[in-house]
């Protein structure tokens, strides 16, 4: 059997790193792109906190916050559940003011919309209802954008992944006086294989990712997309 040589080129624009098989006349790469696109839903997350000294209060308390928030909610046209978005907490600590020992029990709760001008109704029922007590307060609020359906973009990053790929290939097989040719694959029907992966607005971007949102204030869903695909080399 010829003896497979690899040799593997790394390029400054690329972290990943292609693969050359002389033996086989082959080249394996991927290709990476992303794209940054208008959100079409958000989700409001926040955290009602109760402090009572009477244990038996602290449920109660909850209930009412909770019902005062939806009902303020429901004046701006917002009539989504509450959703609670993860285990409610509870301890105890003593209230250095009051020389009281006092029950914290705080909870998550998640308001959902599709209409993203609702967003900012959300939030100043929030700040209000918050600014009410301090027994019964929102402590924390964090908003998440994101893409319904991120699958209506997934031909086009295809298509830009593909062509990265070809291009690094194309690079690679340059160094050996070869040439990039067709995609080899077992499966013909689905020459590469991918995944995409959604991250919301506040994480780390590609900053050189398409902007497909034009002027829009919104902030933007980076969607990325990867591919491995096997090239055959000519002469």
């Amino acid at each position: 059997m010829a003896r497979r040589i690899l040799a593997v080129l790394f390029f400054a624009s690329a972290l990943s790193a292609t693969q050359i098989y002389l033996a086989d006349s082959t080249a394996y790469v991927t290709g990476k792109s992303s794209i940054l696109v208008l959100p079409d839903a958000a989700t409001v997350e926040f955290r009602i906190e109760i402090r009572e000294s009477d244990m038996s209060k602290v449920i109660a308390k909850a209930n009412d916050l909770t019902a005062e928030i939806t009902k303020e909610l429901r004046k701006t046209g917002i009539n989504q559940p509450l959703i609670q978005s993860g285990p409610a907490d509870i301890y105890s600590e003593l209230n250095w003011e009051s020389q009281r020992l006092e029950h914290v029990y705080g909870l998550r709760l998640d308001c959902a919309v599709d209409d993203l001008s609702k967003v900012d109704d959300i939030l100043v029922v929030l700040a209000t209802t918050s600014s009410e007590s301090e027994d019964s307060k929102i402590s924390s609020y964090t908003v998440n954008y994101f893409v319904k359906d991120p699958s209506v973009y997934l031909p086009e990053l295809q298509e830009m992944a593909l062509a990265r790929a070809k291009t690094k290939a194309e690079q690679a097989a340059a160094a050996y006086g070869l040439k990039a040719g067709e995609i080899l694959d077992s499966n013909y029907s689905e020459p590469y294989s991918g995944y995409l992966s959604v991250w919301d607005p506040y994480s780390s971007w590609d900053f050189s990712a398409k902007d497909m949102g034009g002027k829009n204030s919104l902030p933007r869903v980076a969607l990325s997309y990867e591919i491995s695909a096997t090239f055959k080399l000519i002469d």
